[in-house]
């Protein structure tokens, strides 16, 4: 069967129309010829009711396709014959379910066999061949071409349906595509953050490692201070659990559900016990940031109140974290006593450098309390 007479031959109206065409041939032949009215309406019931039922068996079953239409073709002939060539509407739907059941060559080929039919027929009955074959080809043509627009517009809805589970296959197909980019992002920022943590706690404790060899170097020698290389060691290794503490955080802030704002709390409250007052709050639609946006904010936040600590002199200080709607903003503002040199001073340099990959913007105005105010722009 051709692609086509896959889906359904006659639609519930088509079908109606057929079997409204075949009683019409029939019922306007009877009454001028009452002595073949029995047969003929016999030929044409028969004819409609195979038409019905090929239509519900052979959509169900290809094979059946052939012994149906050569079925439909005998009763026609048969009907055509008994009518002395006046029933030749009945053959419409023959021609019309050939054409999308089999082929348009195979229905060019019925239209063929049927002329020479009509043509013999009405030649032995009436002598009238020329004007039946003209009625016949003008019907047969109006049917063909109808057909032919039914095969064309179920060949395109065919093809849209293929298209659409394509493109839901393909777009299926990205989707885990995506998934797959996005755990090997995670995966990648999780090895870059495990390397600064390396880095972060490396250095403390290789410091840390140093002062030790010098005060076991004293030791021997008695030429230095141990007291003051032992304090510095511990100082060191203080801090380096600390950055370690702070780093986990992090790490757990994007991985096990905690909020990314409780580890901003932590440094806070550092600040806080280090005798300055901070003030911390979040503003706006709050969502989930990107590992690597959060790490980035984090460090920002870092540094920043590192140097309100150590170099601003300050008494209070405030971190405010905004949620625009295609941007975060983080800002830490201190009313300490500024910097002279507000380009190179308060770990700029290293804050640009962190945040340009991101396409973050950072700038450093002077407070209305007279301190530094930090704040740093990332798309999000």
């Amino acid at each position: 069967m051709a692609p086509a007479a896959k889906s359904k031959l006659f639609d519930a109206a088509g079908l109606v129309a057929a079997i409204v065409v075949v009683a019409g041939s029939v019922s306007s032949v009877v009454p001028h010829q009452p002595r073949n009215a029995v047969s003929l309406v016999a030929c044409g019931v028969c004819y409609g009711a195979l038409l019905v039922a090929g239509v519900v068996f052979v959509e169900r079953n290809e094979r059946l396709i052939h012994p149906w239409l050569a079925g439909l073709l005998v009763l026609g002939c048969v009907a055509v014959w008994i009518s002395g060539g006046e029933t030749i509407l009945l053959l419409m739907p023959l021609i019309s379910v050939t054409l999308i059941g089999a082929s348009a060559r195979a229905a060019l080929g019925m239209v063929a066999f049927l002329a020479l039919w009509i043509f013999v027929v009405a030649w032995r009955s009436s002598g009238n061949a020329g004007t039946r074959l003209g009625d016949f080809f003008a019907a047969a043509l109006f049917t063909l071409a109808f057909s032919q627009m039914v095969v064309r517009e179920r060949t395109a809805t065919a093809k849209s349906e293929r298209l659409a589970a394509d493109v839901a296959a393909k777009n299926e197909q990205l989707a885990r595509y995506a998934e797959q980019v996005e755990e090997l992002a995670t995966m990648q920022e999780r090895n870059r953050i495990a390397r600064e943590i390396h880095d972060g706690l490396g250095h403390f404790l290789t410091s840390a490692h140093v002062r030790l060899e010098i005060v076991r170097g004293a030791l021997r020698e008695e030429r230095m201070l141990v007291g003051e290389h032992l304090d510095r060691a511990q100082q060191l290794i203080r801090e380096g659990l600390g950055e370690l503490r702070r780093s986990v955080a992090v790490l757990r802030s994007g991985s096990a559900g905690r909020p990314f704002a409780a580890a901003l709390e932590t440094l806070v409250s550092e600040l806080g016990a280090a005798g300055i007052a901070t003030d911390f709050r979040v503003t706006g639609d709050v969502r989930p940031l990107s590992a690597a946006l959060e790490f980035a904010l984090y460090r920002g936040a870092q540094e920043a109140l590192n140097n309100v600590r150590r170099h601003s002199g300050a008494k209070a200080a405030s971190l405010m974290l905004t949620y625009e709607p295609d941007e975060v903003e983080l800002r830490v503002a201190d009313d300490g006593v500024g910097a002279p040199d507000q380009h190179d001073g308060f770990g700029i340099r290293g804050l640009r450098e962190r945040f340009a990959p991101l396409g973050g913007h950072i700038t450093i105005n002077t407070s209305e309390a007279g301190g530094l105010v930090l704040q740093i722009t990332v798309p999000a």
